[in-house]
C-alpha cells in the first residue's frame, strides 16, 4: 500500500445481494462518476460521469485515515447476519498501481472498520451536490 498523500484516485463499489447500489470514482485530474446511493435498497443505476476541478477528489482524499490506507487484501465476515453486502475501497497512486481492499459481511452483521465506512459516508456527501445536479439535468432532458 501506498501512503495518502501518493494517492491520486479513489474507487468505491458496494453490492447488497448481488446487486450494485454504489459506484464511485474520483481522480486527481477531476474525473467523477457515480452511480447509486449506496442504500439496500437503491434503485438508482445511472452511471453519471463528469469532468470537474479536482475539489471533490482532494476534499475526499484530506479524509483518508492513516490507518485507511493501510487495508488491503479480502475479508469475510464468518457468520455474515442479513443480506450479503460486498464493500470495495481502491486506491490509485500516479503509476497506475492499486492498492484495493474488499469487505464482505452481512447487512444486519457490524461491517467494515469504522474509517473505511466513514470514507464511503464522505464520498457519498461530497458527491451529492453533484449527483442530485446531473439526476436534475437528465430529467429536463
Amino acid at each position: 500500500m501506498f501512503a495518502a498523500e501518493d494517492v491520486n484516485g479513489i474507487f468505491i463499489t458496494m453490492h447488497v445481494a448481488d446487486e450494485q447500489v454504489l459506484f464511485l470514482l474520483l481522480t486527481a485530474d477531476g474525473t467523477v462518476n457515480r452511480m447509486g446511493t449506496g442504500s439496500e435498497d437503491n434503485t438508482e443505476k445511472q452511471l453519471f460521469i463528469d469532468q470537474r476541478s479536482s475539489e471533490m477528489f482532494e476534499a475526499l482524499k484530506s479524509r483518508i485515515q492513516p490507518e485507511t490506507t493501510e487495508w488491503e487484501g479480502g475479508y469475510a465476515d464468518p457468520e455474515p447476519q442479513g443480506k450479503t453486502c460486498c464493500l470495495t475501497v481502491g486506491f490509485m497512486n500516479g503509476d497506475g498501481e492499486e492498492s484495493v481492499c474488499k469487505f464482505q459481511y452481512g447487512s444486519e452483521s457490524q461491517g467494515p472498520p469504522p474509517d473505511l465506512c466513514q470514507l464511503v459516508i464522505s464520498a457519498i456527501e461530497i458527491t451529492e451536490p453533484w449527483y442530485q445536479e446531473q439526476k436534475q439535468l437528465t430529467s429536463e432532458g
